[in-house]
């Protein structure tokens, strides 16, 4: 990624395909990942041409989202059923992780992320606030019921959920045990970032103001309608992208100017 414009793929792993990895999170020389039915899995990229499994963990159901904390992973995992859950890692031995907790929710979970002492998780029919200061323990703070709840990203005192064709809600979060509603913005969401005063989505790519209660939005390029999630680093968006016309791939886009925000590249193989 030292050329965004021409960012080369230098090297994979054969045990999974593209569509199989939902999420990762990068901590030092090893990447945590989400891997859909597979489960969670931790890789050494210590040599990024030869990325190594080191350990796995099968989740129940469907593996969408990772987050880390402590020597703990978070997992998002979408069962399929009334229940889902939030699964508690052990990352402590990368080679044998273990499941530590759990907490079963209503609804699906799609996205979980972490600020401080707090998981965020969207479930697609409810917003949870997840109290982990004992990860053995985790338990529900707050709840915000809704619909189509598929990602969150954090800002301040204010949570971003994307809600598919339902637009973007904004949540006070200021009160974990009371999130309130604040601003709907109709415009199809995906999943999305957030960074300084702006926000990021992927479904149809879109730059937005990430003021509380009335964010304006401005359209200046598309990636694939199924993008998984996206990603900031320093002035590029990178967006991970499952498209029936090129399956698999990492969309990049140039977000230094966002009034001229436009798509980079995708990596050679």
């Amino acid at each position: 990624m030292t050329n965004p414009a021409a960012p080369i793929a230098i090297g994979q792993t054969s045990a999974f395909t593209p569509s199989t990895i939902l999420d990762a999170e990068l901590s030092g020389n090893k990447v945590y990942a989400a891997a859909s039915g597979q489960g969670f899995y931790i890789f050494d990229v210590s040599n990024p041409r030869r990325p190594n499994v080191l350990g796995s963990y099968d989740t129940p159901g469907t593996a969408r989202s990772v987050a880390l904390s402590g020597g703990y992973a978070y997992v998002a995992d979408d069962t399929w059923g009334l229940l889902g859950n939030p699964w508690v890692i052990d990352v402590s031995n990368p080679q044998n992780p273990q499941k530590v907790g759990s907490l079963p929710v209503l609804g699906r979970p799609y996205d979980v992320v972490i600020s401080g002492t707090h998981a965020y998780l969207a479930a697609y029919t409810c917003f949870y606030i997840v109290d982990i200061s004992t990860p053995l323990s985790p338990t529900i703070t707050g709840v915000y019921t809704t619909s189509s709840c598929i990602d969150v990203a954090l800002y301040g005192s204010y949570a971003y959920l994307s809600r598919g064709t339902y637009g973007l809600d904004v949540i006070d979060v200021s009160n974990p045990a009371n999130p309130q509603w604040r601003y709907n913005l109709s415009r199809p969401a995906g999943p999305m970032a957030v960074s300084g005063s702006y926000g990021y989505l992927t479904l149809v790519f879109a730059a937005f103001r990430s003021g509380p209660f009335q964010p304006g939005t401005t359209l200046r390029a598309q990636l694939c309608p199924s993008a998984r999630y996206t990603s900031l680093s320093g002035n590029c968006v990178r967006g991970l992208r499952l498209c029936r016309r090129r399956p698999g791939g990492l969309s990049i886009v140039n977000v230094s100017n966002r009034p001229g925000t436009h798509y980079c590249a995708q990596p050679a193989a």
